[in-house]
């Protein structure tokens, strides 16, 4: 079984699984994160940034490792 946790904060925790800010995620074989987010019914339009589990940014066609930690975080918002 193939393992990625999200993990997420702002507007986007609202929408996670049970309103948490990390959901782990077991499949079969590798999935980018755009496919990944698709499984929690979540739109890649509400993602902004994804940080991978190095730290470096990446976009929504990133496909993790297996184990890997990834950040999605929404576009800033306030006023």
């Amino acid at each position: 079984m193939f393992r990625v946790t999200l993990q997420t904060a702002g507007y986007l925790q609202q929408v996670f699984p049970d309103k948490k800010d990390t959901v782990v995620i077991e499949i079969g074989e590798p999935e980018s994160v755009r496919a990944l987010i698709a499984r929690l019914n979540i739109s890649p339009d509400l993602v902004m940034v994804v940080l991978s589990g190095d730290g470096q940014r990446r976009d929504l066609d990133y496909v993790p490792a297996d184990g890997e930690v990834v950040t999605v975080l929404p576009p800033i918002s306030g006023g």
